[in-house]
């Protein structure tokens, strides 16, 4: 019986022992259970953080990219509504600048009209006037030589009747035709010589003026450069 007792008190011990050894082994693995399951935990954590990370990073690049677009298209805009408001300002100053060159030819223009206008007028003012001067000559040389003619028959006539009288009447009366064509030739030379005068200031004028425009288109050429 007190090895019975002994036997069980032993059995007893043992089973208490393997009962704390089977306690102890069931906390280390339950413990080692926890860490995994923690580790695994913290590993899926880990990914889904990670997951989400890459999401918002894969979202923030594309919002940067949509915002560079816009940012770009905005510039774009911007760059094209300035090249087309200087295009257009471009264009108002040049069709300013035509308008002003067009206003500048046309008055010069109107000015040589009016100039060649007047010369024009003169030079007909001028042969009216020589070609009336030439007939009041011609008619008055007619005349003369009509009156002359009669004087001569008269003097003719007289000449019988006086012949002394009469040759110092056709004397007197030559003089006074020498007179009478010499001073119409004098009259004709005098028209010739303003004519040729006139013409001669207005060429010189029309130099002038050609130089002087010459001058000005190559000033205004200079000014444009």
């Amino acid at each position: 019986n007190n090895t019975k007792k002994k036997d069980d008190k032993t059995k007893s011990k043992k089973n208490a022992t393997d009962k704390k050894k089977d306690k102890s082994k069931n906390d280390t693995k339950k413990k080692n259970k926890d860490k995994k399951n923690g580790t695994d935990k913290k590993k899926k954590d880990d990914k889904s953080k990670n997951n989400t990370k890459k999401k918002d990073d894969k979202t923030n690049s594309k919002k940067n990219a949509t915002d560079k677009k816009k940012d770009k298209s905005k510039n774009n805009t911007k760059k094209n509504d300035k090249n087309k408001k200087n295009g257009t300002d471009k264009k108002k100053k040049d069709d300013k600048s035509k308008n002003n060159t067009k206003k500048k030819d046309d008055k010069t223009n109107s000015k040589k009209n009016a100039t060649d206008k007047k010369k024009d007028k003169s030079k007909n003012d001028s042969k009216k006037n020589n070609k009336d001067q030439k007939n009041g000559t011609d008619k008055k040389k007619k005349d003369d030589k009509s009156k002359n003619n009669t004087k001569k028959k008269d003097d003719k006539t007289n000449s019988k009747k006086n012949p002394t009288n009469n040759k110092k009447k056709e004397d007197k009366s030559k003089n006074n035709t020498k007179k009478k064509d010499d001073k119409a030739k004098n009259k004709e030379n005098a028209a010739d010589k303003k004519k040729k005068n006139d013409q001669s200031k207005n060429n010189s004028k029309k130099t002038e003026k050609d130089k002087n425009k010459k001058n000005g288109t190559d000033k205004k050429k200079k000014d444009d450069k």
